[in-house]
């Protein structure tokens, strides 16, 4: 299938703060980044997600970089804002004053993007890395009030390079947030998972193995969380059966086979009467569907009572966090650790 939407992303932050060896950890991980070199006005690179294709743009603090940073044509048609504070700045003050000028003219010229905020080199930080991400919240919820930003919504990640499971768990975050997932899908999976007898059914983008989707279907029964889902994914996917898709793990089998939307379906459960002749047809089947429900979508089909249903419940839950949210910001402040996200 073809790419559904075409989303703008772009990385702003300050001098040597480490944006570059953060968009290089999405694609090509590497446990040395001291060699590379500072960004001089801005690269352009893509990405896809869910077969959503990502264009960033990454721009420098050289002269030009900077100019073009403040800039307001820059702007202009964005989906979403990565800002990149330095989690031991020594100039908070000049961070948070660039960050408000970013801020100011993306409100401007595209007031429905996300924003997205890293607070980055947190193996840096002496003492509590948490206590250290809710101060910084707190600070910049606090210079946003005072410079009257209009309400919206931030997350706010920690990250470093050296901690893998916290890069890889912003981008998710930034991808999920940015992109979605197809309307309905999750009941969908659900109805499919139960129809297998499955005790869990997870979803992952096949191109960088991130966790989209971690849904529990019997709850008498541990469940492997997000991080645990997210550091076996990759094992998972080389030590699987290349034809019949299985991985056995003691009393638990976890079938893995390529799904819709160029993603990875994977359904876990202890029950050894699965074969893994019907794990295949059943995948190939449901496939066919989402193929079909994706191609209705595009014509402009009217929606399924179910589909309507997914979208009231989507409307109201946005309605209940809006109402619940401080008066000027809400900060989300996710977890250094993916098995605290939502992906349900």
């Amino acid at each position: 299938m073809e790419a559904m939407k075409n989303y703008s992303l772009v990385i702003m932050g300050s001098k040597r703060v480490g944006k570059s060896s953060l968009r290089s950890a999405l694609s090509h991980y590497r446990k040395d980044f001291s060699n590379m070199g500072p960004t001089e006005t801005v690269t352009f690179s893509a990405d896809t997600f869910l077969n959503n294709h990502i264009s960033m743009r990454d721009y420098g603090t050289t002269e030009e970089g900077m100019r073009l940073q403040l800039h307001r044509t820059t702007y202009k048609k964005v989906d979403g804002l990565i800002f990149v504070f330095n989690a031991v700045a020594e100039d908070r003050a000049g961070e948070l004053e660039h960050f408000l000028k970013v801020w100011k003219m993306l409100a401007s010229e595209s007031p429905n993007a996300k924003v997205y905020i890293f607070y980055h080199r947190t193996d840096l930080i002496q003492g509590s890395r948490t206590e250290a991400l809710c101060s910084f919240g707190m600070e910049l919820k606090g210079s946003m009030v005072e410079a009257q930003a209009r309400p919206h919504e931030l997350k706010l990640m920690a990250t470093s390079v050296f901690d893998r499971e916290s890069v890889s768990g912003a981008w998710s975050t930034v991808f999920r947030s940015l992109c979605g997932s197809p309307e309905g899908w999750s009941q969908r999976l659900t109805t499919f998972g139960v129809g297998m007898g499955f005790d869990q059914v997870l979803v992952f983008d096949k191109r960088h193995k991130m966790l989209v989707k971690n849904i529990t279907l019997d709850e008498t029964k541990r469940a492997l969380n997000n991080f645990e889902c997210q550091t076996r994914v990759a094992g998972w996917w080389e030590s699987r059966d290349r034809i019949d898709g299985l991985v056995i793990e003691g009393k638990r089998r976890i079938y893995i086979h390529e799904y819709a939307y160029n993603s990875i379906l994977i359904g876990v459960t202890d029950n050894d009467t699965i074969t893994p002749f019907s794990w295949r047809v059943a995948v190939k089947g449901s496939k066919t569907l989402e193929r079909k429900w994706d191609a209705r979508n595009r014509k402009g089909h009217k929606m399924s009572p179910m589909d309507e249903k997914d979208k009231d419940r989507s409307r109201n839950n946005a309605s209940q966090s809006s109402s619940d949210s401080e008066p000027i910001i809400n900060i989300m402040v996710e977890s250094l650790r993916i098995n605290h996200l939502d992906l349900k």
